[in-house]
């Protein structure tokens, strides 16, 4: 199980790919849903906190979800 969030990237390497096997499926990113650039940092501890809110038992007892790791 994983999780890919594209954020800033460029999409164009992703123009032949069928995403999870969806045939009608795109591949999109913050940036191109919101029309702006995030900081990768803030994205980071945002995704984190939302998952600890919502998934405590998920990830590791004790770990900040605040801490950003590059």
């Amino acid at each position: 199980m994983g999780l890919r969030l594209n954020v800033n990237n460029d999409l164009a390497a992703f123009a032949g790919i069928v995403p999870c096997g969806i045939a009608d499926g795109t591949v999109t990113s913050l940036r191109q849903e919101l029309g702006r650039d995030f900081d990768l940092v803030e994205v980071k501890v945002v995704l984190a906190a939302e998952f600890w809110a919502l998934l405590p038992g998920f990830l590791l007892e004790g770990a900040d979800p605040t801490a950003a790791r590059e």
